[in-house]
């Protein structure tokens, strides 16, 4: 509003914008700006002839409560989902897998398969991350034992492959506590909502 905006629009935006105090800020804002653009360069003859015709702010207000009860009525709030369940798997991928090796973070995972707080994506991941893992650490084992039992003259250590073959079973377990981390952050920033209750962008 500028110095020239007539008294009669004035006067009827600060009523409607008290009337609007108790309805949501975005819908407030949303009806004040169009009365705004409604009033907008009309001189003040014609500006109370326009206010005569939008009528009271109270009613306007109580219109606008109404349809946003409404609103809410007709697409209630998803309840929370129990946090027991993601927040027991991700404790048995982080601690149980060196307290209860093999069985902890077996259990673990198949908890987070059953959790909807987390997308079929993330759930795939944490299969396959530490089984991808042992796969790769196995073949470049066996590569290396391969390449360097054709060298000849070269004297092996009989405990490098016995170390090799360990560290392949160890590192996946290395992974595993790093991935239920992963998935109490990813969760945690999702305010431990279900999947399919937030927009595209945050899945």
């Amino acid at each position: 509003m500028t110095k020239t905006t007539p008294q009669a629009t004035r006067d009827y935006l600060a009523r409607l914008a008290a009337a609007l105090s108790d309805v949501q800020p975005d819908v407030r804002a949303e009806i004040i700006a169009g009365v705004r653009e409604e009033l907008d360069g009309l001189d003040a003859e014609a500006a109370t002839a326009r206010v005569a015709e939008l009528g009271d702010p109270t009613f306007i207000a109580a219109e606008a409560a109404a349809a946003t009860l409404a609103a809410e009525q007709s697409n209630p709030t998803e309840p929370s989902p129990s946090r027991t369940l993601p927040i027991i798997a991700v404790l048995l991928l982080i601690v149980g897998t060196f307290v209860v090796p093999v069985i902890a973070p077996i259990v673990g995972l198949v908890l987070v398969s059953f959790s909807a707080v987390w997308s079929r994506r993330e759930k795939l991941a944490a299969w396959l991350i530490p089984l991808a893992t042992a796969v790769i650490l196995v073949v470049a084992f066996a590569i290396t034992s391969a390449v360097q039992a054709e060298v000849p003259n070269v004297p092996t250590n009989p405990l490098v492959p016995l170390a090799s073959w360990h560290l392949a079973i160890l590192l996946p377990y290395l992974v595993l506590p790093i991935e239920g981390i992963a998935l109490l952050v990813r969760a945690n920033g999702r305010g431990w909502r279900t999947v399919l209750s937030l927009p595209e962008w945050r899945r």
